[in-house]
């Protein structure tokens, strides 16, 4: 996938990383809380189209880049 552009929202307790395509497509998002010094990752989608391309791994990135200092807790 070639350059994606990021942005957040914050709506009471939802949290979204979306990642969004050159020509503005929305291809994927996470979904997440903060606790303290760590974050949570509550769901990871990709619009199915843009799947293995690595919009997943951008927005894991991304995420940690937002988030230097704090563990990023995947669930599992």
């Amino acid at each position: 996938m070639g350059n994606l552009t990021f942005k957040t929202s914050v709506t009471g307790d939802d949290r979204l990383l979306m990642a969004y395509s050159n020509d503005g497509t929305q291809v994927g998002y996470i979904s997440y809380d903060v606790e303290n010094d760590e974050v949570f990752v509550k769901m990871v989608e990709v619009v199915p189209q843009y799947r293995r391309q690595g919009v997943g791994k951008a927005l894991a990135i991304k995420l940690q880049a937002m988030f230097p200092e704090s563990q990023i807790n995947w669930g599992g």
